[in-house]
């Protein structure tokens, strides 16, 4: 399918668990794929061990008020930005490939061919960064919140992500620190987008820069 052509559907709100759970409902569910993929011996269970460390550290940062005015906005973000990587998981192991994402499925099946646990993680959470993340700001409704009060989420989000994940460090962060730039980028530029046209050019953006997070 075109990327010019991608049905506005596609960024639907998720329906993986209901938003009014918040953070506490997305614990839960990320904590038992964790669980599941660790039983399995499955190469993908590091990525959703680090996704349980981060919401936690997510979960703390929004019950302390750490976004500030933008705080109920971003705790809306983290769960529709985990539906990403969730339904790219379920819909994978179901074979529902025309669901998942390009980037997800080239990464999921890489993991099953010995990709070590390190490279698995850091492709894992560019892709991410680089395709769930501006969806999801794309679909996050920032009516309400100011530019200041988003830039400054943007900063500590990026923070509590690297270090959750394990790379907080000047050197093993630098990359990441650009893909979630990026992926911020395009995200607010996709929410402030009112054409089908311009859409179409920021999904191709972020279609390209998420596959070239699988590069080896």
């Amino acid at each position: 399918m075109a990327l010019a052509a991608l049905p506005l559907a596609r960024i639907r709100p998720a329906r993986w668990f209901a938003h009014a759970d918040g953070m506490v409902g997305l614990g839960t569910v990320v904590e038992s794929r964790a669980r599941a993929l660790e039983c399995a011996h499955d190469a993908r269970a590091p990525f959703a061990r680090g996704y349980v460390a981060y919401v936690a550290a997510m979960t703390e940062a929004v019950e302390n008020g750490a976004f500030g005015d933008a705080t109920p906005w971003m705790s809306r973000l983290a769960v529709d930005h985990a539906h990403g990587w969730l339904r790219s998981l379920d819909s994978y192991d179901r074979a529902q490939y025309g669901l998942v994402p390009g980037a997800w499925r080239g990464i999921f099946a890489r993991q099953r061919h010995g990709l070590s646990q390190a490279e698995g993680l850091r492709i894992s959470l560019a892709a991410h960064l680089l395709y769930d993340l501006p969806m999801a700001l794309g679909r996050t409704d920032q009516a309400g919140v100011a530019p200041k009060a988003i830039e400054a989420a943007e900063r500590t989000h990026r923070r509590i992500t690297l270090r959750a994940f394990g790379y907080d460090g000047l050197l093993a962060g630098r990359a990441m620190r650009r893909a979630h730039a990026d992926g911020w980028r395009d995200g607010i530029a996709l929410a402030g987008t009112h054409t089908d046209a311009q859409r179409s050019l920021i999904f191709e953006r972020v279609h390209l820069a998420s596959l070239r997070a699988d590069a080896p």
